[in-house]
């Protein structure tokens, strides 16, 4: 058992989705929103990883970020169709 401490106004929110007939208990509206969350970050880390490893780099990724544009200039990345 875990008891934990919200501001008023969740917990205002809890008894409401209660009263309104939406969850029977207080325990079902945390864990339904604890299972939400916890499904829409379960792959939040892998599409941060890697921007992630250059967080403490913001030079070196404008370095590469040049570089890529100035490549992309002179070899672009799709053939012109017109002829």
């Amino acid at each position: 058992m875990i008891e934990i401490h919200l501001p008023e106004e969740l917990e205002r929110y809890i008894d409401g989705e209660v009263e309104s007939g939406r969850f029977s208990t207080r325990d079902q509206v945390v864990s339904e929103a604890l299972e939400r969350f916890r499904r829409a970050n379960a792959h939040a880390p892998e599409s941060m990883t890697l921007m992630g490893l250059f967080s403490d780099e913001p030079d070196l990724m404008d370095d590469v970020i040049e570089s890529a544009m100035k490549d992309r200039e002179s070899r672009p990345l799709r053939v012109p169709t017109d002829g």
